[in-house]
């Protein structure tokens, strides 16, 4: 199917990444566009209308997989900011309906890498303070070190690879690097096991981060872009020239992190990069800050 979809998305399958840079990234985390869908939480199917439709509201890798599951091609409306397909009859709805469900928790979420997605929320809502299953997880693993939720998070970080088109198609996998003085990475251990699990190549080892200057203190988000920058970033493996690579990391928050390790590995040489968290907060910014442009 992926030779199919490239005939009938030239300009979308297989295009080239937008140039990851700190403006870039600040300019689409302001642009007020919609940066998630969580199919779980909002339907894309619309049964309602005149003529049947399901639509997203961006692509970064979700036409293709909705594609691979459905054979349903999605076109692109600008004015209205969709992809979308109509479904003209009950199977096609069927179909649709059935790959949402596929879907679980997952959250699809729109930034500068070729895709990016999260295994769940980490709260269910701004209120209760509950925690959703993978938020659970996510704090056990991170705050207690409890083995069984790290393995618990890397396994179903491994089905998610085998079971999303352009996650499964990637030839690498490398957690967010940690800094050097960090004894415990919960990125780093999921992405070890999952290495094993789907036979993925591990680089993480392969890169040193020096983060003397780091300061955790930095509030707006183009000073934590800056603040990464000042880091030694050094990576001594083999070449990465034409990989794909999975970037994994355990909280999606601004993305600002996650992009810009992706930045770093197209430097290297990556064809692309994709990103998987487990889990993305309620909130786009980082801890009561706005976006800096």
């Amino acid at each position: 199917m992926t030779v199919l979809y490239m005939f009938l998305f030239p300009k979308k399958y297989g295009r080239q990444m937008t140039r990851i840079t700190k403006e870039n990234v600040l300019s689409m985390l302001g642009d007020g566009d919609t940066h998630r869908k969580q199919f779980s939480q909002s339907s894309g199917v619309q049964k309602q209308k005149a003529r049947p439709t399901f639509s997203v509201p961006f692509d970064n890798g979700l036409c293709k997989h909705f594609f691979d599951g459905t054979g349903l091609s999605l076109r692109h409306n600008a004015e209205y900011k969709q992809f979308y397909c109509f479904l003209d009859t009950p199977q096609k709805i069927s179909m649709a309906e059935d790959w949402e469900r596929s879907q679980g928790s997952r959250v699809f979420i729109r930034n500068l890498l070729r895709s990016s997605l999260a295994l769940d929320v980490n709260f269910f809502d701004n209120v209760s303070g509950a925690k959703t299953d993978i938020g659970n997880l996510e704090e056990r693993a991170k705050h207690h070190q409890d083995a069984d939720a790290i393995k618990r998070l890397a396994e179903i970080s491994s089905i998610t690879i085998s079971g999303v088109s352009y996650l499964h198609e990637t030839h690498a996998i490398c957690a967010v690097p940690a800094l050097k003085d960090k004894i415990f990475d919960l990125p780093r251990e999921i992405t070890r096991i999952a290495s094993r699990i789907t036979g993925k190549f591990d680089v993480t080892g392969f890169f040193d981060l020096d983060g003397k200057d780091f300061s955790s203190k930095e509030n707006a988000l183009s000073e934590k872009w800056d603040n990464w920058e000042r880091c030694i970033f050094k990576y001594s493996g083999p070449s990465l020239a034409g990989l794909s690579v999975i970037i994994l990391d355990d909280k999606y928050q601004s993305g600002i992190t996650q992009q810009f390790f992706a930045s770093k590995l197209l430097e290297l040489g990556c064809s692309s990069v994709h990103g998987l968290s487990m889990v993305k907060t309620l909130r786009d910014t980082d801890n009561n800050t706005v976006v800096d442009v």
